[in-house]
C-alpha cells in the first residue's frame, strides 16, 4: 500500500471530477486537520478544515485533493 500523500497541516484544494457527493465543495481550499485513513479500496481519505473554518467531518479522498503552495 501506497504512503499518504498529504500530512497534517498541508494546504489543500478540493477537486471532485464526478456528480458524486461531496461535488458541491469543488474549487474549496482548507488545511489537513487529522492523520489520514486508510483503506485498501478507497486508499487515503482526510478530514479537512475549510478556509471558511467548517470542518468536513465526511473524508475527503486523495484522488478528490490538489495541493496549494
Amino acid at each position: 500500500m501506497d504512503t499518504p500523500r498529504f500530512r497534517r497541516g498541508d494546504r489543500v484544494k478540493i477537486q471532485i471530477n464526478r456528480l458524486l457527493k461531496p461535488h458541491h465543495l469543488n474549487g474549496r481550499t482548507g488545511v489537513i486537520v487529522r492523520h489520514p485513513d486508510v483503506t485498501l479500496l478507497w486508499g487515503a481519505a482526510y478530514t479537512v478544515e475549510l478556509d471558511t473554518g467548517d470542518e468536513i467531518k465526511l473524508k475527503i479522498r486523495e484522488f478528490d485533493l490538489i495541493p496549494v503552495g
